[in-house]
């Protein structure tokens, strides 16, 4: 089972490619977002250390961890985001790893030949390239994601530019992969760029 990381960019449209990709025979799909959501969901071990490092002030009214109010706190000073990040990726990684194994054993009773994508934003900052067979980037110039983040979430240039404070320069991370998808293009162009490059990725599974 071939397993491909996918990553980029904030705003660079990995979720849009990742949602292209998904349709396509034999993917099994991931998303370590959505993992570090259950990690820090109320009565997993992720919330009580959270909240612990950061205190009540990040929870809603349903006592809940507020992804804004923690964002807010750590976005705004580095070593507030190391702390989190020390936190949250072990955990992070060991779901990963887990869902891998899962997905693999149950893949191999059923003799079917499959792909794993895995959306992972911080794939090269959070050390888990290891935990991929290969890497696709998902990659656009620093206005498409300027623009991508003011119509999807509301953040302006400044509020982009804390977020990626501690990530890997998206060029270097073009360099390192082994797929690249160029997103500066229309949903069309970059749906067909995604249709060419996938037979040359799956060949190698």
């Amino acid at each position: 089972m071939l397993v491909l990381g996918l990553t980029g960019g904030i705003g660079s449209g990995k979720s849009f490619v990742m949602e292209i990709i998904s349709h396509y025979e034999g993917v099994v799909t991931l998303s370590a977002d959505r993992i570090t959501r259950f990690v820090l969901q109320k009565g997993q071990v992720g919330y009580s250390e959270v909240v612990n490092a950061f205190g009540e002030e990040i929870l809603s009214e349903d006592q809940e961890i507020d992804r804004k109010r923690l964002g807010g706190l750590v976005f705004e000073d580095r070593h507030k985001l190391l702390d989190l990040e020390k936190l949250v990726h072990p955990l992070v990684r060991e779901h990963l790893k887990k869902n891998i194994c899962e997905i693999e054993e149950s893949q191999e009773s059923e003799e079917k030949k499959t792909c794993l994508v895995i959306e992972i934003p911080l794939l090269y900052e959070a050390g888990f390239e290891d935990l991929v067979d290969k890497v696709l980037v998902v990659a656009c110039t620093e206005d498409k994601q300027f623009e991508r983040c003011y119509k999807r979430d509301g953040l302006s240039e400044k509020d982009v530019r804390q977020r990626t404070i501690r990530q890997m320069p998206l060029r270097e991370k073009v360099a390192k992969a082994d797929f690249v998808i160029d997103n500066n293009l229309s949903m069309d162009q970059t749906r067909r760029q995604v249709e060419d490059l996938w037979p040359n990725i799956i060949k190698i599974g």
